[in-house]
């Protein structure tokens, strides 16, 4: 997503979502070898969260970033540029947020006694408008529908599928795209190659930190090898030594049939006074080969896009 979100920390009880002061992701100074980036498959997808186990189906024509708000995915329209200050105006604007859901309350009288007597209030008060909920069943788990209005018109509409690890969808539209992530929404790992996906992303994101090249080799796909050599692959990494010492967080990624994408988040703290804080994005494609999950396409900031700069008085 090109845009950026710079502001003061807040917290909004309608989700918990919170924005990072002083993030900039806008600048994708990078560089890559094999395949192409997140976004470029035309494939049915869905979005899997490593964090919170879930997953739902990607409405076509639509990209997931999973990197602006930690912890969270905002689900926007792929020819739109979404640039925003607030969390309102996230909803304003059309797109969509999912995010793991807390409290856990896995009886079913406890939460709806949470909806109806804590968070349907907090919402009313905090959207200065009218809160209605609706309870459901999806398999074994209870649902949630909470619709607000102010003045008539709906301002938020949010689904809880309160599983083992619960997630919420917020949006501020009552259409299709809603209806489509909403019924979608799953455990991530029912899915018998969760698993594995998960653990070849951490892997090769660790061999990356490390610097371990020929490992990163070994792991590739055939579809890698036949784009990039091992010299190349040195190369790459040359070029980021400075981003591959900073810390590095892997929430997720999209997953067709025989391919998933990760973001990558890299984030280096401002070392001193007068310093912001900078954060780049990198990815890990992989691609099924036989029943093995294999790199197939590496993206890394590079060094000079998470060098920290001075504030401007």
């Amino acid at each position: 997503m090109n845009k950026k979100i710079s502001t003061i920390v807040i917290a909004v009880i309608v989700i918990g979502l919170a924005f990072v002061a002083g993030m900039e992701l806008t600048k994708r100074k990078n560089t890559s070898v094999g395949a192409g980036e997140q976004g470029a498959n035309s494939k049915p997808q869905s979005y899997v969260s490593f964090a919170g186990d879930y997953s739902y189906l990607v409405p076509d024509g639509y990209l997931i970033d999973d990197s602006s708000i930690p912890g969270s995915q905002i689900i926007f329209q792929k020819d739109q540029k979404l640039e925003v200050t607030s969390v309102d105006e996230i909803y304003s604007k059309g797109a969509s947020v999912t995010q793991s859901f807390t409290p856990v309350l896995n009886d079913d009288d406890a939460f709806k006694n949470y909806i109806n007597n804590t968070l349907k209030d907090a919402i009313s008060k905090s959207l200065k408008g009218n809160t209605e909920v609706t309870f459901g069943k999806k398999e074994n788990d209870t649902t949630v529908l909470i619709k607000t209005s102010v003045n008539g018109s709906l301002v938020r509409i949010q689904y809880i599928r309160n599983s083992s690890k619960p997630v919420i969808l917020a949006s501020g539209k009552d259409d299709a795209v809603f209806k489509s992530i909403s019924d979608s929404l799953d455990t991530a790992s029912k899915n018998k190659e969760f698993t594995t996906i998960q653990n070849t992303v951490l892997t090769v994101s660790s061999l990356v930190k490390n610097r371990m090249d020929d490992d990163i080799y070994r792991l590739s796909s055939v579809s890698f090898k036949s784009k990039t050599s091992l010299e190349e692959l040195k190369r790459l990494l040359e070029q980021t030594t400075f981003a591959l010492k900073s810390n590095v967080s892997v929430t997720g990624g999209a997953m067709s049939e025989d391919e998933f994408t990760a973001s990558l988040l890299y984030t280096k703290l401002a070392e001193k006074s007068g310093d912001q804080a900078k954060s780049a994005l990198g990815t890990i494609s992989l691609k099924k080969d036989g029943e093995a999950w294999k790199l197939a396409g590496l993206t890394l900031p590079t060094n000079d896009s998470l060098t920290p700069t001075a504030t401007k008085n």
